[in-house]
């Protein structure tokens, strides 16, 4: 593009101005076309770069050999074939210089042809006294990696094959299409045809490039290098040229528009002249009405100090108002009317406590005195019981039937000694029911002396409270009253500022409008004087 440029400018056909926007122009379209392919096409849509070496070659029943013979290929540098035809002492043609040069492409592609479609047909490879042809390739891979390509082909369909190894891993499938697959995408990069043309010139295809039209030529060199970009960045030019072509119309049509806009305001200006000197006399009258104005209303100056006035007094309101608060905070914090409820919740937990273990306590007196009345009917009626026992003989019971006595005097003292026990028991029970009756006496005294102080401490804490809260609600009404009185004076303030920032920003507004009018006199005057400067 640069090149093509440079001899339009040596033949004058642009100027360098024009030169370099059609280069940056084009440089753009080129950016642009690179970036939209790299978004459309597919990862692997480019194909990856294998470096293929060729060993050796050898051939058995292909074309004339029938024997077997093996032909060194790798670093042989230009080599010359030459072939005699030893059966009619004629030329070399027919020898076998074309099979053994395009043997490797057959055994690679199964074609010897250089745009392989299909294989060849059997009779045009296999040697007349043979009953198959093999070739059998071998070469390295990107200089590391050793491959082996063996292809055979009979005359009957079960004797040909396709065998593929690669590092010494057979990678031949049960197809010989599954097995050519795998040999155009480790060898050939997916591209047969693409090797074959680069690698591989038959004897009357040199010229072929030089004698194609010029759709061949083109068809040709796509193999190697995309053409599409340069199709589509014409397609692209064409596209941007009818756009502007199109653009040129309309600018050309609104230039004409403008200059009927320029004659109309030509015509426009004339009547504006006449405008600007009625504006000019209503600008002198109202400059005289605003002077006559200004002497009988306060000044934005005076307006100025009014608001700073009132905002001080707002500020010095607000300063008194905080401090009353604080005040009030103060004496409330003094009174501590929370500790006092506190102590005062603690007084009647503790008269709870004292009147619940009271209550405990006469709960357990009158059990005791239940159980000390029990154990001395108990006692009473052992000493009953004692006292007959011991006042009876044993002579005087008997058995009404033999006259014998009932009790012996053993059995009588072991009844007597069971009474006396029972009684010594019961006395014994009665005494520990007195004991304890005592006992709990003074519990329930030491109980009810509790409750009276916690009576006491309840009663004395309400008092201390009723006071504290009476205290601070005279305080609170006083201070309240104070900072009632400045939130008042505050909100009279605030009003007062209100009503002088709208009278400043009225004051401000008309000296905006008075310098509005002044501005659109001037502009005015100046496109009067342009259009006049103009029209002349």
């Amino acid at each position: 593009l640069e090149r093509y440029l440079d001899v339009c400018l040596e033949k004058g056909e642009y100027g360098a101005a024009t030169a370099k926007l059609i280069l940056e122009g084009g440089l753009t379209l080129l950016d642009r076309l690179e970036e939209t392919r790299a978004e459309i096409e597919e990862p692997d849509s480019q194909l990856p770069a294998v470096d293929v070496e060729l060993d050796s070659v050898t051939l058995c029943g292909l074309g004339p050999f029938r024997q077997r013979i093996t032909y060194p290929l790798g670093k042989r540098g230009v080599v010359l074939l030459r072939g005699r035809n030893k059966d009619d002492e004629s030329d070399s043609n027919g020898v076998g210089k074309t099979n053994l040069a395009f043997a490797p492409l057959w055994a690679i592609t199964g074609s010897a042809d250089t745009k392989p479609t299909k294989d060849a047909k059997v009779t045009d490879v296999v040697n007349d006294f043979s009953r198959a042809a093999s070739v059998s390739l071998r070469g390295y891979l990107n200089q590391k990696q050793e491959f082996v390509i063996t292809r055979t082909k009979s005359r009957s369909s079960s004797g040909s094959s396709l065998r593929f190894s690669v590092d010494g891993q057979d990678l031949t499938r049960q197809s010989t299409k599954d097995t050519q697959q795998i040999i155009d995408e480790t060898l050939l990069g997916a591209d047969a045809s693409l090797m074959a043309r680069v690698m591989f010139h038959g004897q009357h295809e040199s010229g072929g490039l030089l004698q194609a039209p010029d759709a061949t030529f083109k068809d040709e060199l796509s193999s190697l290098s995309r053409g599409d970009i340069w199709r589509r960045s014409a397609s692209e030019a064409r596209v941007s040229l009818r756009q502007c072509s199109q653009r040129v119309s309309e600018l050309e049509g609104m230039l004409e528009m403008r200059t009927g806009d320029m004659q109309k305001l030509s015509e426009r200006c004339d009547e504006l002249e006449g405008e600007s000197k009625h504006k000019q006399a209503l600008i002198i009258e109202a400059e005289r009405s605003k002077k006559n104005a200004d002497e009988k209303k306060p000044g934005l100056e005076d307006l100025q100090e009014a608001l700073a006035l009132v905002q001080a007094q707002k500020s010095s309101v607000e300063d008194e108002l905080a401090m009353h608060e604080s005040k009030l905070a103060q004496t409330l914090d003094k009174l501590d009317l929370d500790s006092l409820r506190d102590r005062l919740a603690e007084a009647k937990s503790s008269q709870n406590e004292a009147q619940n273990t009271l209550n405990d306590c006469q709960r357990e007196k009158r059990t005791i005195q239940t159980d000390a009345k029990a154990a001395e009917k108990r006692s009473k009626r052992a000493k009953t019981k004692w006292r007959a026992a011991s006042t009876q003989s044993p002579e005087s019971q008997k058995c009404h039937t033999c006259g014998q006595p009932i009790l012996t005097e053993d059995t009588r003292r072991q009844y007597l000694s069971q009474m006396k026990k029972e009684l010594d028991d019961a006395e014994r029970l009665v005494q520990n029911m007195t004991e304890s009756a005592l006992f709990i006496d003074q519990a329930c005294r030491t109980a009810m002396v509790s409750v009276s102080k916690s009576a006491s401490l309840v009663q004395s804490c309400e008092e201390a409270l009723f006071a504290a809260e009476e205290d601070s609600r005279m305080v609170n009404d006083a201070l309240s009253k104070k900072i009632r009185l400045c939130r008042e004076r505050q909100t009279d303030l605030s009003s007062q500022l209100v009503s002088i920032v709208q009278r400043t920003n009225e004051e401000s507004k008309t000296s905006l409008v008075d310098s509005k009018e002044e501005m659109e006199l001037i502009r005015l005057r100046d496109a009067l004087y342009a259009a006049k400067k103009k029209h002349n």
